[in-house]
C-alpha cells in the first residue's frame, strides 16, 4: 500500500507553488540566511510550516520538486503509523488499506493550492499522538513514557497550529478517561487478592468467641 501512495503521489512532485507555499518558501529562505521568524520575516502563522520548508531547503533544495519530496516522506510516515496503530481498531484488512484511503486519497484530489497546506501536514503529529496515548492507556513501565510522547507529538502540530488544541484535548481525553476508568477495579481485585481469605471453620470459631465473649460481659453486668 506505501508503493501505491508513492505512485499517486509522484504527480504532486511537480505541482507549481501557490500563493500560500510561495509565502512559506520566502519565509524559509530567510531562516535558512540566519534571519528570525517574525523579526526579520513577519507572517501571522505559527512557525512549524516555514521550519517545514527550510528543512525541505536544507534537504532537497528550496524548490517545487524538493519541498515536495519532504511533503511525500511525511505523508508515508504517516501511512505507516496508520497501518501499525489502527489494527486494533480495524482489523488487520481494513488497517493495511488506510493508507490508500487516507493518504492516497490525499494526492488524488488534491490540487496545486491544497499541497503542502498546514491542514495535511498536521495529520503526522496528530496520529503519532493518538497512538502515543492510547498506549499510556493500557499502562505498564512505559505509561509515563507513552504519556510524554504523546504530549510531544501534541507539541509538534501545535506549532503548526494553535487552533488544534481543543482536538488534542479530544485525543487525550478518551485514552485517559478508559486510564482512569480501570484504575479503581484494578486496585480492588489487586486489594482482594492481598486479602487474607478464612476458612469456614476459621469464621465459626470467630463467631463462637464473639458470642462467648457477648455473653460473659451481659453476665458480668
Amino acid at each position: 500500500m506505501l508503493g501505491l501512495v508513492a505512485l499517486v503521489a509522484l504527480g504532486a512532485l511537480v505541482q507549481p507553488f501557490t500563493w500560500d507555499q510561495a509565502v512559506f518558501a520566502l519565509g524559509a529562505e530567510r531562516l535558512l540566511a540566519g534571519g528570525r521568524l517574525y523579526v526579520d520575516y513577519w507572517d501571522f502563522k505559527q512557525p512549524g510550516i516555514f521550519w517545514f520548508f527550510a528543512l525541505a531547503g536544507r534537504l532537497f533544495g528550496m524548490h517545487e520538486v524538493g519541498v515536495h519530496l519532504l511533503e511525500l516522506a511525511w505523508m508515508l510516515a504517516l501511512a505507516l503509523v496508520l497501518q501499525r496503530t489502527s489494527r486494533p481498531w480495524l482489523g488487520s484488512i481494513a488497517a493495511a488499506c488506510a493508507p490508500l484511503g487516507v493518504c492516497g486519497f490525499y494526492y488524488a484530489v488534491a490540487g496545486s493550492w491544497h499541497l503542502l497546506q498546514v491542514e495535511g501536514l498536521v495529520g503526522l503529529p496528530l496520529m503519532l499522538s493518538l497512538a502515543a496515548a492510547e498506549r499510556a492507556a493500557r499502562g505498564g513501565r512505559r505509561e509515563a513514557l507513552a504519556w510524554c510522547a504523546a504530549g510531544t507529538a501534541g507539541g509538534a502540530a501545535l506549532l503548526f497550529k494553535l487552533a488544534l488544541a481543543p482536538v488534542l484535548l479530544a485525543i487525550w481525553a478518551v485514552p485517559a478517561w478508559d486510564r482512569i476508568g480501570r484504575e479503581p477495579a484494578g486496585r480492588g481485585r489487586a486489594a482482594s487478592s492481598r486479602s487474607p481469605r478464612r476458612s469456614p471453620c476459621s469464621r465459626a470459631r470467630a463467631r463462637w468467641h464473639w458470642r462467648g465473649g457477648r455473653g460473659s460481659s451481659t453476665r458480668r453486668r
